[in-house]
Formats: structure tokens, C-alpha cells, sequence
């Protein structure tokens, strides 16, 4: 459903668009008014109806009383507080839950003003973060530990632990907990840069100018940032996760594909976290390719820990070479692999010292280190802190085994592999290739 959303509403835009752009309106405030409006009707549209959403304009209020500069559109739940004679509105931090910045062109100054902009909501988050109203409670930051799992491939140790963490994890971990329950912050130019890679540039110099900055890390930055066809895409699991192999975190990639899609990506995910909002995305068989553009390691100098960022240079022949998206498969093991799987499924524990274990490893002339790599390789697993045992990190993982004899698993909390599998049995029922006929399941919450 949600690519069916994001079709609609690119088709809104395509429409719009032109009529705006044609307008003989020369008088700059009311032009800025314009394309934030369609900016407006476009978000309307893409959120659910029934939970108390508006889109507004107007200004977030800190616990303190700060108030942000004038945002151009924010999502928020609730009834705020009308600005007296006017259109804006006045809501308190706590309720919004996305704010975007609008430009009719994107350029590199324009970015600059909006990330500064949008810089300006997330200081007074992190402010009313620090209090004691403001501090997060275990379930908000499920999603948080989730990616970090799925990212590094190792479940979080227990809290009288955390000092085991290295500095990577710490970090990151910090990063991510924000990343999972901050303001959505998106910067939108319906025009701007012409091609991929100068969008690219203009990010990477902009980072690499407020280089020892508050505004030049990772969590700093907007989650999304949209000029004409080519967007910047934030990889902090909410949903995107890259692999953090070698404690690198690739937390920016480009996108040519449709970035209301990315949006909705964005949004739906927070509003599913916050109220449930159970399967939008549909069948969600292919999914999105990002091209790395912005690496983060993580440093200590003169007692001052944070990110040394690497920009990735590529040329216009390589990102246009690059996929978009690509279909979503489930992901295969050995039968040894599958075997563990199953085991976990069964709600077994298995630790990776178990002499039973190693014994029928030796047996298959498999070393338990080639197991577990494989294993936590799938995004479905993770090691222990002590790295002595393995468990599941999925919501519902469900086991098959294919007709072809294949040993396949995945994460099936939105029906994703079942929808996968329904796909193979009806095309081989139709005669074509890919058809995965009868398959044994296994399936474990």
C-alpha cells in the first residue's frame, strides 16, 4: 500500500506542481506560501486518518518556553495552541512528531538556512530530553536497541554491563536511542539540484564546514532531504539499517528513487512505533537501495569523543549504474545455519560453546566461528555481549524449507515472507519461473 500512496500522491505533485510554477505571482513570502502549501496538502494526504494528526505551521515550543523559529509545515498530534490572528500554531514539543522545512529550489545556501532551521527543533528537544519529564521509557526505546542489533550484529549487554561497551557501540547506541524517538526533521526543495552527485557535493561540503560543530554529526542532521528527483537518506534503522562491519556507520545514502515514498518510509514507521498502525506497507516485496555518501567512525581526541565523517565520492556513470531498488528476498542458510534457526524458533537457547554444538559442527566440517558469522550475516540473529550465545532480534521469524530444498528465513511480523512464498506458489501455478510450490513453516514470536 504504501508505494500505492506514494504513486498517488507523486501524481498529485506532478499535477500541482506546474500550476505553481506557472503562477505570475512574483512576490516572494507568497511564493514560499505556495510551495509550502502543496507541501502541506501532499503530507495531509499520506498520513492515517483516526489518530489525532494535523499538519500545521507555526512554531514548537520547548519545556522551558523557548519557541523555534516559524516552520513551514509539522506534523503534530493533538490540538496546540493558535497563534492569535493568524495561521500559525503553537505546539508544545512532546506533540510533534515530524517538521519540514520547504524551499521551490533547493541550493546549496537554501540547504544550509533549512538544516539550521530544523538544528533550531532539535535543541530544544535535546533540552526538554534532559529533564525529568523528558526522559524515555523502555519501550521507547525498543526500536532504538532493535537497530542497533540488526546494525552491528551484537544484542546489547545488561545495563550494570554498558561500561564493556566500546566507543563505537556507545556512540552509536546514543545515536540510534535519538534517532528512534526524535523530531522527523525533513528539508524539501521541489526543484533543485540537477543531477545525484551534486546534491552529494553540496551535503558533504556543508558537513565538512561545520566540522567540532553541534550540527555536524550524524544525529544532528536532517533524516531526510529531498531536491527534485534525488534525495539524501538517513540509515539510523528507523527503517533503513545499514551494516556497521569494522565499526563504520554508513548514516547517509542518496536515492533517485520517488522521495514521497522515502517520506512515507519515514513517517509511517514512527506512527507504526507510536500507535500500531499494523501492516500500510502492503505486499513490501522489493525495497530501497541507498548509495553510500556520508561514513561515520567514531574518535577520541583531547578527551572528546565523536565522529570523524568520510564523504564517498562517486561519479554521475556509477550512481546512475547503481540500483534503485530491488527485490526482497528472504534470506537462505546452510543446512547447519537452519538448523540453529529452528532450534531458536522452538525457543531453545543455544550457546555457541554448547560441546554437543561443536561436536556436530566437526561432524559437518564446520567451525562454530563460520556458523555464527553466517548466522548474525542474516540480520535475524545477534551475539551476546559476551559473544558465548546467540538469539533471535526478529519480532516473529518464520522458518521454511522450500521444495527446491532451500533453507529459507525472515522476519515475518508484516507477512512479508508469507506474501513471498504466495508469490512463488502462484507462479509456479501459472507455469513461470520462481515458483516455490508446497513449503514446510516454521514460525516463532
Amino acid at each position: 500500500m504504501i508505494r500505492t500512496v506514494a504513486d498517488l500522491l507523486s501524481a498529485v505533485l506532478a499535477s500541482e506542481l506546474p500550476k505553481l510554477d506557472a503562477s505570475e505571482v512574483v512576490h516572494a513570502p507568497t511564493i514560499g506560501d505556495m510551495y509550502e502549501g502543496l507541501s502541506g496538502h501532499l503530507l495531509e494526504r499520506a498520513v492515517p486518518e483516526g489518530l489525532g494528526l494535523r499538519v500545521v505551521t507555526g512554531f514548537v515550543r520547548g519545556h522551558d518556553g523557548t519557541l523555534s523559529g516559524q516552520i513551514d509545515r509539522m506534523l503534530v498530534v493533538g490540538e496546540g495552541e493558535q497563534v492569535p490572528q493568524t495561521i500559525n500554531y503553537i505546539y508544545s514539543v512532546e506533540d510533534v512528531i515530524a517538521v519540514i522545512e520547504v524551499k521551490k529550489t533547493l541550493t546549496k545556501a537554501d540547504l544550509g538556512d533549512a538544516m539550521a532551521q530544523l538544528q533550531q527543533v532539535r535543541a530544544i528537544e535535546k533540552s526538554y530530553r534532559a529533564t525529568a519529564q523528558g526522559q524515555l521509557q523502555p519501550a521507547d526505546e525498543m526500536s532504538a536497541y532493535k537497530a542497533y542489533s540488526e546494525m552491528t550484529g551484537r544484542v546489547l549487554p545488561p545495563v550494570s554491563d554498558a561500561d564493556s561497551l566500546t566507543l563505537f557501540d556507545q556512540l552509536l547506541l546514543q545515536a540510534l536511542l535519538e534517532e528512534a524517538t526524535s523530531i522527523i526533521r525533513v528539508a524539501i526543495g521541489w526543484h533543485g539540484f540537477k543531477f545525484e552527485r551534486a546534491l552529494r557535493k553540496a551535503v558533504g561540503e556543508l558537513v565538512a564546514e561545520n566540522v567540532g560543530q553541534a550540527s555536524s554529526g550524524p544525529a544532528s542532521l536532517p533524516q531526510l532531504i529531498i531536491s527534485g528527483d534525488f534525495s539524501i537518506v538517513k540509515a539510523n534503522g528507523q527503517p533503513y539499517s545499514p551494516n556497521t562491519a569494522g565499526d563504520r556507520w554508513p548514516f547517509y545514502g542518496s536515492s533517485s528513487i520517488n522521495p514521497l515514498l522515502l517520506l512515507l518510509e519515514f513517517i509511517w514507521t514512527r506512527l507504526d512505533v507510536k500507535f500500531g498502525l499494523g501492516n500500510p506497507w502492503g505486499e513490501d516485496l522489493t525495497q530501497e537501495v541507498l548509495r553510500a555518501l556520508l561514513i561515520g567512525e567514531a574518535v577520541e581526541q583531547n578527551g572528546q569523543r565523536g565522529w570523524r565523517i568520510e564523504v564517498v565520492d562517486a561519479t554521475t556513470k556509477d550512481l546512475r549504474a547503481a540500483p534503485v531498488e530491488e527485490p526482497w528476498e528472504p534470506e537462505r542458510f546452510t543446512l547447519e545455519a537452519f538448523v540453529v534457526i529452528q532450534r531458536l524458533c522452538a525457543g531453545k537457547i543455544v550457546r555457541l560453546d554448547d560441546p554437543k554444538l561443536l561436536a556436530w559442527l566437526g561432524e559437518q566440517s564446520r567451525t562454530v566461528e563460520d556458523l555464527a558469522s553466517e548466522l548474525v550475516a542474516s540480520r535475524l540473529v545477534a551475539r551476546t555481549a559476551d559473544g558465548n550465545a546467540i538469539e533471535l532480534i526478529t519480532k516473529e521469524c518464520l522458518a521454511a524449507i522450500l521444495p527446491t530444498g532451500q533453507y529459507v528465513a525472515a522476519d515475518n511480523n508484516t507477512g512479508r515472507l508469507t506474501r513471498w512464498i504466495a508469490q512463488g506458489v502462484a507462479a509456479q501455478r501459472a507455469g513461470t519461473e520462481g515458483g516455490t510450490g508446497n513449503t514446510t513453516e516454521q514460525r516463532c514470536v
